[in-house]
């Protein structure tokens, strides 16, 4: 990620994605906040600072962003303790995911290692079925070995020894004996083929850590047994049922405005999880991997180790390696407030961790930067160094270690009331005692789209968000998480704009309601909350009965469904292919690409894996066809039909009232229109591609011959 410049207009505060950050001299005289640390005083003896600059009197617009983004984010009377084995709000706090974010994150998280999540929960591949998920069984059905029933533990694929959540979803804890361990990922071949060792590319000088990391890991995302129970219950594992809600949303806005629709037992109108629902999102490195990177690991700060399958596919290509992974970050969404509770933590000695936006907890840890007395002490400021120019400008010190921070009495005493870190770990699985749980950190929390006086909030992770954490915002970038009317995602993770430095960027502040609407006169719901979960990009159609190819649970019968031809021609016509062909959208079976290389006259020279990895593919009237993205075409989605302008199109033609054209990156690249300014008003011109008989542009998908 490039260093990214906040411009600061009156108080409001911009990130722009630029090569060079304008920085400031010493912010290590900088006041930051700990409700639960002891405030800075003159006869405490200060650890040393966190950044590489001298102190300085002069202030520039860098001091006042940190300032502003090193808000306490907790009350001072914001406490807990350990009574009974169980973790006690001190009296008088009403409401303490409001009041006490970071205390609250702290929270969750202790009370998920109890509940050893990483065992019990339900990861990805058992909440969303990949196997051709099988439908929810009707009340009263006697014969469920083609359908799911929540509460059962013995659907269709339980036995599976590989994933037992194939074909219906399933939840280990329900299902575990104790001592089981769970295979926490399937394996999966890999498009990169080989051989003991994958050997990754040299990254070019100025790469943060981060963004390596974030393309080297895995990620797994468990959810706990009340967030398992509603989608599940309600069938919103599968892409059937997503579709169902959101015409029943439609219909309710249609026939029944003003007033809203209450949700029926036969079927949801709006998604809305229960308060009790909670989601961890870990991210795990391969300790060669890590070692190749210098990253080792410390006795004094050991990490939580697991050995599991890991699959990576970070856009690029997927990276598959067995091993003992190191946790190097952890993310926690809780729906305790109805916009949930967003924090992100993060190993100790991660690399840059407190880069771009600094760490703020104010209950679990006191910052080691030296503050004046009267200060609060919760707030870690990004490194920093001069640029050591004519006219000297202090810059961003980026990929440094931030260590020195200490403690607080309360998380000591919790930590030790309830024996977490008391033991050595192992490199099989975690367990509650392990000692590495010590070495994490709370990089911050979010509870709201804006601060008290209107700037954004921003969250980030320099894992998982390496390359964007200057625009990162968790509570935004999840309120992106929506169904469209075929039941899939209808927004990606980053915003179609164009990022000046390099890498896609998230989108912060407060959600643009023309996402979900249009604006015309009479508005049509283009895209449904799907409550701030992006585990919909998971979710698969429905197979027909539990004996299809679509849905087989025998791992070795993946060539009897490997021939996309012959998929076809029994399928007719489907825009989402459910076999086992060793690829998913986007990424196309071998032959398919071979095909599509040559329909679309791609010179001998060109790489196979370019097609294989970045196309799409679909069936009609059982003949095979596919896409293939290249410069951003619209593969994934039907062509915009639509003539009503889009609020992005009526804001480009009042600052442009005469424009011939109004540029794609605007009117998005879906739609069959020459679109212009005319006087001002956004005006739909020439139909320049035609629309297939499934709705999607025909001049981008080629017929593929066997």
């Amino acid at each position: 990620m490039k260093h990214s410049t906040l411009v600061r207009l009156g108080w409001l505060l911009i990130p722009v994605a630029v090569v060079v950050l304008m920085m400031v001299p010493g912010p290590d005289e900088k006041g930051v906040s700990n409700a639960f640390s002891q405030q800075g005083d003159a006869t405490a003896t200060p650890a040393p600072a966190a950044t590489a600059t001298a102190a300085s009197d002069t202030k520039s617009d860098i001091d006042y962003i940190m300032y502003l983004r090193s808000q306490p984010q907790d009350a001072d009377v914001c406490d807990m303790s350990v009574e009974e084995g169980e973790l006690v709000i001190a009296p008088g706090i009403t409401n303490p995911a409001m009041t006490c974010p970071d205390m609250f994150a702290w929270k969750i998280l202790i009370e998920q290692i109890q509940q050893e999540f990483w065992l019990n929960w339900a990861a990805d591949q058992y909440m969303f079925p990949p196997d051709g998920p099988l439908p929810l069984c009707e009340p009263g059905a006697t014969d469920r070995s083609n359908c799911c029933m929540p509460g059962s533990t013995t659907n269709p694929g339980y036995d599976d020894d590989v994933n037992p959540g194939r074909v219906c979803p399933y939840f280990p804890g329900d299902n575990l004996d104790p001592g089981d361990e769970p295979n926490m990922l399937e394996s999966k071949l890999p498009r990169v083929q080989q051989g003991s060792h994958f050997t990754f590319p040299e990254p070019a000088e100025g790469v943060e850590t981060g963004r390596e990391i974030r393309q080297s890991q895995a990620e797994i995302v468990f959810r706990n047994k009340a967030m398992f129970d509603y989608l599940f219950e309600n069938d919103l594992y599968n892409t059937d049922g997503l579709k169902a809600v959101f015409d029943r949303a439609t219909a309710a806005m249609e026939q029944g405005a003003p007033y809203h629709q209450e949700n029926q037992p036969d079927g949801l109108v709006s998604i809305d999880l229960p308060i009790g629902a909670v989601m961890v999102k870990t991210n795990w490195l391969l300790a060669e991997r890590a070692a190749e990177m210098g990253i080792e690991d410390d006795p004094d700060n050991p990490y939580i180790k697991m050995t599991i399958n890991s699959k990576v596919n970070d856009f690029n290509a997927e990276i598959f390696e067995p091993g003992v992974h190191y946790l190097v970050g952890i993310h926690i969404s809780s729906k305790d407030i109805p916009n949930w509770v967003w924090a992100t933590f993060e190993h100790v000695n991660n690399p840059g961790r407190c880069d771009i936006t600094g760490c703020n907890d104010s209950f679990g840890y006191r910052s080691p930067d030296e503050v004046q007395p009267g200060q609060y002490t919760n707030y870690i400021a990004p490194k920093q160094q001069s640029d050591n120019l004519l006219v000297p400008t202090n810059i961003f010190d980026q990929g440094q270690i931030y260590s020195g921070d200490e403690r607080n009495p309360s998380l000591e005493a919790i930590f030790t009331a309830l024996n977490i870190g008391s033991s050595e770990g192992n490199d099989e699985m975690p367990t509650v005692n392990d000692r590495g749980w010590l070495s994490y950190r709370l990089k911050g929390s979010q509870t709201t789209f804006t601060d008290k006086i209107g700037n954004p909030t921003f969250l980030g992770n320099s894992v998982t968000e390496g390359g964007f954490e200057s625009t990162a915002s968790c509570i935004n970038c999840h309120g992106r998480a929506a169904i469209n009317a075929q039941g899939e995602a209808a927004m990606t993770v980053f915003i179609d704009r164009l990022a000046e430095g390099g890498y896609a960027q998230s989108s912060y502040g407060v959600p643009n309601p023309a996402w979900y609407y249009t604006t015309s006169s009479t508005p049509k719901l283009e895209a449904l909350p799907f409550d701030f979960i992006w585990g919909l990009l998971d979710a698969k159609p429905l197979a027909t009965s539990a004996s299809d190819d679509s849905a087989s649970l025998d791992s070795d019968s993946a060539s009897a469904s490997a021939d996309p031809f012959a998929y076809c021609a029994n399928a007719g016509t489907i825009n989402t292919p459910k076999g086992n062909f060793g690829t998913s959208n986007p990424g196309v079976p071998q032959a398919v690409a071979t095909g599509l290389k040559e329909a679309v006259g791609a010179s001998a020279d060109a790489p196979l894996a370019m097609f294989e990895e970045n196309s799409y593919w679909r069936c009609m009237n059982g003949q095979v066809y596919a896409c293939f993205v290249g410069a951003n075409l619209p593969c994934e989605s039907q062509a915009d039909t639509s003539t009503t302008p889009t609020d992005a199109m009526t804001e480009y033609c009042a600052a442009n009232e005469d424009a011939d054209a109004i540029p794609a990156v605007v009117t998005g690249r879906d739609t069959v229109y020459a679109w212009s300014c005319v006087k001002g008003e956004a005006t739909a011109g020439k139909e320049v591609t035609d629309v297939d008989a499934q709705g999607y542009q025909a001049n981008i998908w080629y017929e593929i011959e066997q």
